[in-house]
């Protein structure tokens, strides 16, 4: 009799361990599920910082649970912890080789570390678990276009788009690989094609500004003017370019340069010319750097030898369309002080085709015994058809001889550019400058022909 009576009492006990086991499961799960969403909610309102801290201390209390783990890598990398966040991704590859979402969130944390060659692999490796998932296959083709594969960028986003036809971020890419692949007619139209249901898409305004600078493969720009500083006028020929874009992005010009001999008062009154002659360069090495050289020659007919120019120019850019620009210029000759200017810029894309480029130079004359800074601020309206606005103003400051305190100047200026049609574009700009000596006004008017 007792014994059948242990069997049951057994049984109890075992029923009992389990149920105790799966609710404290639970309790956990219910837990850890509370504490995730807690994470998530600070990345939502972007305390990012505080989000990775509750994230590493989830990650130590559940070390198994690789949802838990795969959130901390990602936050890691919008941190920007990419170091951190490539290193999480690989720790949890390591386990599950196979494991989608490490996958593509490695390939993403490796493209924002300009580790492209890696990324690729990466997201390959999760196209091939996964030949429908989108954010592996975006992240191909955005790496591909930065990394300079034009042709396989160009099949991963018309890919995409088979899936998304209307997708303005995948237009874009396809429209900038087009760019890329010298194909302007066809970048131009996709542009257009988003801007045709979102006219004020930003991308989509740059994109077709990027393709007015650098679309046609012969550029010629003619500029005459009248200038007039104090009481001394004078009317002619300002400058004439011609540019010759062999390679997308890769563009070389020959520019003569007369605008010294109209605005200078020394030259104006000597009746005098001091003409400049530059050939340049301009390189775009990937999606985020460029560069500018230019070497020149100006004639000073008022001395007996001519100055050496040099013009040189670094542009970094985002993904949002930010540029800075760094720069500097050294005219010099025998038995004269060097002249220089340095510069530095930032280009702000905003909406409805208007941007803003704050700017700072510093410079000196070989005229001058003190250096001069200027303050700039450039305001950009943008037009889709390519009519093009530019105003600002200026404002300088300059520590002269035998006064106290420092001289200052300011100036204005505007400038417009609107195409005839397809090959011809009209350009007028004025200025008026308040100097520290001088006051000065110049109207220009030119054209610009494209091929």
């Amino acid at each position: 009799m007792n014994k059948k009576m242990i069997v049951p009492h057994k049984r109890n006990r075992m029923l009992f361990a389990l149920i105790l086991f799966c609710t404290t499961m639970q309790v956990q799960l219910v837990a850890q599920a509370t504490e995730l969403d807690a994470a998530k909610k600070l990345v939502v309102s972007g305390k990012l910082e505080q989000a990775s801290i509750k994230l590493d201390q989830l990650a130590i209390q559940y070390p198994d649970q690789t949802e838990v783990l795969v959130y901390r890598a990602h936050v890691l990398a919008w941190a920007g912890d990419l170091k951190g966040s490539v290193a999480a991704f690989r720790s949890i590859l390591q386990q599950d080789p196979n494991h989608l979402e490490a996958l593509t969130g490695l390939g993403y944390a490796l493209s924002w570390s300009n580790d492209f060659p890696n990324a690729l692999f990466a997201f390959r490796d999760a196209l091939e678990l996964a030949p429908d998932n989108i954010d592996a296959r975006k992240g191909l083709a955005f790496g591909y276009l930065t990394y300079g594969k034009y042709a396989e960028a160009k099949q991963e986003f018309e890919t995409l788009l088979k899936a998304a036809p209307n997708n303005s971020e995948y237009l874009i890419g396809l429209a900038r690989t087009e760019s890329k692949l010298g194909n302007s007619r066809e970048a131009r139209q996709l542009a257009n094609e988003i801007l045709a249901t979102d006219s004020n898409n930003a991308a989509a305004l740059q994109l077709i500004q990027d393709l007015r600078n650098t679309s046609s493969f012969m550029e010629l720009d003619l500029w005459g003017s009248y200038s007039k500083v104090d009481t001394s006028s004078a009317f002619g020929f300002r400058q004439l370019q011609l540019s010759y874009q062999f390679r997308p992005g890769q563009l070389a010009y020959a520019r003569l340069d007369n605008s010294l001999t109209l605005d200078n008062k020394d030259f104006l009154t000597l009746d005098k010319r001091a003409l400049a002659v530059w050939l340049g360069y301009y390189h775009t090495w990937n999606a985020n750097l460029a560069s500018r050289l230019e070497l020149g020659q100006r004639s000073n007919t008022t001395k007996s030898s001519n100055q050496n120019l040099i013009r040189i120019e670094q542009v970094f850019s985002h993904q949002a369309g930010i540029q800075w620009k760094l720069g500097g210029y050294v005219g010099f000759e025998p038995k004269r002080t060097t002249e220089w200017l340095g510069w530095t810029s930032v280009y702000f894309p905003l909406r409805f085709g208007f941007s803003l480029e704050p700017a700072y130079f510093y410079s000196r004359d070989n005229s001058l015994t003190a250096p001069q800074q200027r303050f700039l601020l450039n305001g950009k309206w943008t037009k889709p058809g390519g009519l093009e606005l530019n105003a600002g103003g200026f404002y300088g400051m300059q520590q002269v001889e035998n006064t106290i305190g420092k001289s200052t100047l300011y100036g204005g200026f505007v400038q417009a550019l609107y195409p005839l049609n397809q090959y011809l574009w009209l350009q007028m700009s004025g200025q008026f400058e308040k100097g520290i000596f001088l006051n000065g006004a110049v109207i220009a008017l030119g054209v610009k022909m494209r091929i």
